[in-house]
């Protein structure tokens, strides 16, 4: 989602109020009302703030300036192959992904922008050395290499800074 947002033009310094908000959902259906862990609003925050201290209500809220099907078009460009279901909830996780979904989509912002497909097995060889089977990287277009170099500063804050 984050990605997402850089190349909509959002910076790090980017401002998004931290505060309470209730989307609906539907006719006879109870509101949407994201929470922050903490149970407490910061008003307004950068996008930087945002992603380092894991706030939810903010989070939610870029995902609904930003559509749900367009962050879900990230994430497929990405590598998430499982179904990824266009809801705001979908900003704070609650879509399943497997872990080599998520480690082939973070390569991509460790790789100037380009995504390697992941594999198991590299080499498959008899006793003697005779190759059977040989794997080699397949990398896949994933994002702009300038979007890439500011998610690895902003996930570089999350580990330095904040909840990562």
């Amino acid at each position: 989602m984050f990605t997402a947002a850089i190349d909509r033009g959002y910076t790090p310094s980017s401002l998004i109020v931290d505060e309470p908000v209730s989307y609906s959902t539907g006719p006879g259906q109870p509101s949407y009302e994201p929470q922050n862990y903490d149970h407490q609003y910061e008003g307004a925050i950068t996008l930087r703030r945002v992603l380092e201290q894991s706030r939810n209500v903010p989070t939610v809220k870029l995902m609904a300036q930003l559509t749900p099907p367009e962050v879900v078009g990230y994430a497929k460009r990405l590598g998430f192959a499982s179904p990824l279901q266009p809801y705001l909830s979908t900003a704070l996780g609650a879509s399943e992904a497997t872990l080599l979904e998520v480690t082939s989509a973070y390569s991509a912002f460790a790789n100037q922008g380009v995504r390697m497909v992941p594999y198991s097995i590299v080499t498959v060889a008899e006793r003697d050395g005779t190759v059977l089977e040989e794997q080699h990287p397949v990398a896949k277009e994933g994002i702009r290499a300038d979007t890439a170099f500011v998610m690895v500063s902003l996930l570089r804050g999350a580990v330095q800074h904040g909840t990562a």
